[in-house]
């Protein structure tokens, strides 16, 4: 069960916040796969490999 606000029904801002936070690591997540895909594609004899989780680390210590 979600918190809302009883009387207009709306969501917290804190709330809004960190599902807006999520959304962008998702999406940074997401280009770096992208841009992996098409790195490797390109260059078929230098594979790259980021480190997405390092990537997820770095973007929560910036907010």
């Amino acid at each position: 069960m979600e918190a809302r606000c009883l009387k207009t029904g709306e969501r917290p801002e804190s709330q809004l916040i960190v599902i807006k936070h999520k959304l962008e690591i998702c999406w940074a997540i997401v280009l770096t796969y992208m841009l992996q895909a098409i790195t490797n594609i390109t260059n078929p004899n230098d594979f790259v490999e980021f480190s997405h989780q390092d990537l997820v680390v770095h973007l929560k210590l910036k907010k």
